[in-house]
């Protein structure tokens, strides 16, 4: 009787925690995470604004003419010819430039801060979250302004940037609406494996389970580890997806601004100074350039504003997570469009970039398919192996 009370008093020593600790890189703030892509990020979009500052889109006057000094030699020509255009460039550009030192700023000193914090066990690293957040979206649209100034110069390139961007702007609103509509419940993630029923055994565990008390403890572990591994995955993949963002909103802001082929800076025949000069003898490859180019890179902000806004929810498989990637399919479709409009004037080497290109697209493609479909199953063969394991 005596062995059998002490029994008794030893099992609530066996008790299984009911919540399992998070791994500690879940704890940290999703733009402390993305912190070095962030910066790369901000700093491109300095270098690119830096650059269309001093050099605007339709060029520069190259001589002085003669009309009593009202321009010289070196100013923009967009600013007498499209002066309206010219402001809203200016000014869009100077924002995106301001802003994007500001967020080179704020993430130092988030990196700072937050190393700090975690030596203090604190967490008030949201003072500095926020007003980033405030500045990435405000540098992000500042650059959609000015690339839509500087790039739209007929009304079919007008109409399509508007379109898209606010079908971009209307999908983004009713996300964030979604969220506050119906906020997902954190429902935890604490793990039951091994947990011993409180309803039925009253918070003791039976005499027959004290040996294997420390299955629990080791099934913990194991998932503990399993999930750094996972979560270490998922950022990886967030990493690369905003580098991919990011190299391509600079090479397609540079690209839109300065078209292939250069302007006019005199008038003669249908142009005027600042007009495309592709426009004048290839005006078909002139619109296909501009349409791909904008898709490309409205893709690629898509791609940045959902990791920055909603980096912590694309980490579970869901609709959003895939737009993701279909982001990342039309980034490289515009950009092989791009190039092909742009690089090409003769009908045989367009085609013959275009098979080339498409072929490795197609490679692409079919490599990604392989790869999901052993990875699935995979999966459920371990699945079911796990099922026969219990039965």
């Amino acid at each position: 009787l005596q062995h059998h009370n002490n029994l008794r008093g030893s099992t609530p020593a066996l008790r299984v925690q009911p919540s399992m600790a998070q791994p500690e890189q879940s704890k940290q703030p999703w733009e402390y995470t993305l912190r070095k892509y962030l910066l790369l990020l901000a700093t491109l979009v300095v270098n690119v604004t830096y650059a269309a500052g001093f050099n605007p889109p339709g060029g520069v006057w190259q001589e002085d003419p003669h009309n009593d000094g009202q321009r010289l030699a070196g100013d923009p020509i967009i600013r007498d010819i499209h002066y309206r255009r010219y402001l809203a460039f200016f000014y869009c550009n100077a924002t995106a430039f301001a802003a994007s030192l500001v967020v080179i700023m704020l993430i130092l000193i988030l990196a700072v801060r937050h190393d700090k914090e975690k030596e203090k066990e604190k967490k008030d690293a949201v003072q500095v979250i926020k007003p980033l957040r405030a500045f990435m979206v405000l540098d992000l649209l500042s650059l959609v302004g000015a690339y839509a100034a500087g790039t739209c110069r007929d009304r079919t390139s007008i109409v399509y940037t508007a379109v898209l961007v606010a079908a971009v702007f209307a999908y983004i609103v009713v996300l964030k609406l979604l969220d506050r509509c119906f906020p997902e419940k954190n429902s935890g993630s604490s793990s039951s494996v091994g947990m011993p029923n409180s309803e039925t055994n009253n918070g003791t565990v039976p005499a027959a389970s004290v040996i294997p008390a420390a299955d629990p403890e080791s099934d913990r572990k194991v998932e503990e580890k399993e999930s750094r591994k996972r979560l270490k995955t998922e950022e990886r993949l967030c990493k690369v997806l905003m580098l991919l963002a990011t190299f391509a909103v600079s090479i397609t802001y540079v690209a839109g601004l300065s078209t292939p082929g250069g302007f006019w800076d005199s008038t003669g025949g249908s142009h005027r100074p600042g007009d495309v000069i592709l426009r004048d003898h290839h005006s078909t490859r002139l619109t296909v350039f501009l349409l791909f180019n904008t898709t490309a890179f409205v893709a690629s902000l898509l791609i940045a504003v959902l990791l920055i806004i909603d980096g912590k929810k694309l980490r579970d498989k869901t609709a959003r997570f895939h737009v993701l990637y279909v982001c990342i399919f039309v980034a490289l479709v515009g950009l092989i469009g791009v190039y092909a409009a742009g690089s090409c004037r003769k009908t045989d080497t367009t085609a013959y970039v275009v098979s080339l290109v498409g072929a490795v697209l197609a490679y692409i493609l079919l490599h990604g398919f392989y790869t999901w479909y052993y990875s699935n199953s995979a999966l459920q063969t371990d699945e079911n192996q796990q099922t026969g394991d219990r039965y």
